[in-house]
């Protein structure tokens, strides 16, 4: 039964200074808000039973957590005493401590390991069943569950702090033997070009009407034309809509609530018209929402029209990231200066390589002609907006709401605005803004393709060599989707190859058969996965003369190796390399299954029946069966 106890309210300052004796009774005052904050229950964690909570306060509130006196675990005292000491010196550290920890005291005492503070081996099970938990979680489905690797690999350093605090100097003792989870290395950025083409027309057609209607009263409303949009942009409250979007609008969930602004004429840009239609009451609305319309038009320096020019500042700044490649660190530093200095490119026509000073060092970028004039442009709007205010800086902010002085921008800036343009309908809500590194990737890509030298584009991209080829140089989604076809394709046609020669004229092999006479291997395509090799089932089943008769022997040999790997991707203790690694074997078996099975009847029952003998009820080859426990054995595989 779960009851109340008496407690001992205290900082962590206090805790450590003064002398406690009965720690089971000590409650936190919470780190980063002591006075106000719910106080920690640090103390709960002596008693096995207790109130569980994801966060690190009480559920209850002020009051302690609940607890059964009677799961009193007295060996959890000197822990309790040495947490603590061990929480770092911040607040912010302390807390973050505190919220990763209790929830790992939490799990130990809900899937029965009690005595996990008795002794080192209880504590060593303990630890191994947490990291097992935890790469169960990375390999789940279950969305609700699964963590990442980069989590997954927190949590578990967590946890050896736990020990560490628990047993001091015995942690190498207590985890030895059990594999530390590693993050998995992050993936190369990958965008589509066509993404960053609609980016690029979205903001540069934003950027020059936007600071158009600041420059005349002629151009407010603005009219925004782009191949999906064609609306005047009309300022508004934030349940309306200040411009009609339909495709995106009616789906997205930022927008579909939102009601166009009634008395608006979104395809002529002016307020409606009042008519003897409309009722006493609605001309009324009319004519109050035409005065409105009218004094913001008439005022370029209106609030609502500098909050407009201020959108076409973070819209050409956008653009000017496409144009540089500069990256955000770089980009809030840039100095303001009078006169730019610029000459032709040397890389190729059309284009100035541009002097900006950052953090008082010189930085180069090369910009197009077009994008130069742009440039000068936004420089124009720039000065408008200052209204002769100093800024030290190119791009600056006026604050939240456009009313501040000017100071350096926010470094979520390109976030913030990459979430107007969703919530307006301007983009896919469930769009990404474009990272640095993606645009990088890009225009190194971009480079290469059009012969300049490593050197050349990493120079151009104010970066090394190696960085330049080993970072960013990932393939383009529009490129692997084509790569991936293509390999589809090949397989389809590879695995036609498989099944046409007698048995008579091949060999054995652990895959299948060979028709190689003169043992010289040779890829089925051009950068196959895996290089051909008559040493190794992967290298056979990639090489031209590989042949899968339509019999059982072969079959039984094919499935057995599909089995094999199918096990390795699925309980490999590295498990995202395995798939990587052997998923296209995989494939490559399915295409030979497929192509067999297609040629006649009977040849799609005897699929179907070693199917069944083979995956599942795992009827292996003795070659495979030995080589399954040799993988055992060797710790590739986890049972």
């Amino acid at each position: 039964m779960l009851v109340e106890r008496k407690t001992q309210l205290m900082s962590i300052e206090e805790f450590n200074e003064v002398e406690v004796m009965d720690f089971t009774a000590v409650r936190l005052k919470h780190p980063l808000k002591p006075e106000t904050g719910r106080p920690i229950d640090l103390g709960s964690l002596a008693f096995s039973k207790r109130q569980k909570t994801n966060e690190i306060n009480s559920t209850s509130g002020n009051r302690a957590t609940l607890v059964d006196l009677n799961s009193l675990r007295p060996e959890r005292s000197f822990f309790i005493s040495n947490f603590s000491g061990n929480l770092g010196k911040s607040a912010t550290t302390q807390k973050t401590n505190l919220k990763e920890i209790m929830p790992i005291c939490d799990w130990m005492d809900s899937n029965g390991y009690e005595n996990y503070l008795e002794g080192k081996q209880q504590l060593h099970d303990a630890y191994l069943a947490y990291t097992t938990h935890l790469n169960n979680r990375l390999k789940s489905n279950d969305d609700a569950i699964k963590i990442t690797s980069r989590v997954a690999k927190d949590k578990q350093w967590m946890c050896r702090k736990l020990i560490d605090i628990a047993f001091p100097g015995e942690l190498d003792a207590i985890i030895g033997g059990i594999k530390t989870i590693k993050a998995a290395k992050t993936p190369k950025a990958i965008i589509k070009s066509s993404y960053v083409d609609h980016y690029w027309e979205l903001n540069l057609e934003l950027f020059n009407k936007f600071s158009a209607q600041f420059i005349s009263n002629d151009d407010f409303p603005p009219h925004i034309k782009t191949p999906t949009i064609n609306s005047y942009y009309m300022p508004c409250h934030s349940r309306q809509l200040p411009i009609l979007i339909p495709d995106i609008q009616s789906i997205n969930k930022y927008t579909a609530n939102k009601a166009p602004i009634t008395y608006f004429d979104y395809f002529n840009g002016k307020p409606v018209r009042a008519t003897d239609d409309h009722t006493n009451r609605e001309k009324d609305k009319i004519n109050e929402f035409t005065q409105i319309f009218s004094e913001i038009k008439a005022n370029k320096l209106s609030q609502d029209r500098i909050n407009l020019a201020m959108r076409a500042k973070y819209a050409f700044i956008q653009c000017f990231r496409i144009l540089t490649r500069i990256n955000n660190a770089e980009l809030i530093k840039l100095a303001y200066i009078e006169e730019y200095e610029k000459k032709r490119d040397v890389l190729a026509q059309g284009f100035y390589e541009v002097k900006f000073r950052a953090n008082d060092r010189h930085v180069k970028f090369r910009i197009k002609t077009q994008g130069y004039l742009l440039f000068k442009k936004y420089l124009e709007l720039r000065k408008l907006l200052l209204d002769g205010k100093e800024c030290p800086y190119l791009f600056f902010s006026l604050g939240e709401k456009n009313i501040g002085t000017p100071q350096q921008l926010n470094r979520q800036h390109t976030d913030k605005h990459h979430s107007y343009l969703r919530k307006m309908g301007f983009l896919h809500e469930e769009s990404k803004a474009l990272k640095d590194q993606e645009l990088r990737n890009l225009n190194t890509r971009f480079l290469r393709k059009l012969g300049f030298s490593a050197k050349e584009v990493a120079d151009n991209n104010n970066h090394n060599v190696e960085v330049a080829d080993e970072i960013y140089a990932a393939t383009p989604a529009e490129e692997q989707v084509e790569e991936l076809g293509n390999f589809f394709q090949a397989m389809r046609e590879a695995a036609k190859k498989t099944t046409l020669m007698s048995k008579s004229n091949t060999k054995p092999t652990t895959a299948g058969s060979c028709d190689d006479k003169n043992e010289i291997p040779i890829a089925i395509i051009d950068d196959a996965p895996f290089e051909p090799d008559c040493k190794t089932p992967q290298g056979c089943l990639f090489c031209r003369y590989y042949v899968c008769h339509a019999d059982e022997e072969d079959l039984k040999k094919l499935m057995s190796l599909k089995f094999v790997i199918e096990l390795i991707r699925e309980k490999a203790i590295d498990f995202e390399f395995a798939d990587e690694m052997y998923s296209l074997i995989d494939i490559r078996i399915d295409f030979i299954l497929e192509h067999i099975a297609s040629r006649s009847a009977s040849n799609a029952e005897l699929v179907q029946k070693m199917k069944k003998d083979v995956l599942s009820d795992g009827d292996l080859t003795t070659f495979w069966e030995d080589r399954l426990d040799y993988y055992e054995e060797m710790g590739l595989v986890v049972s």
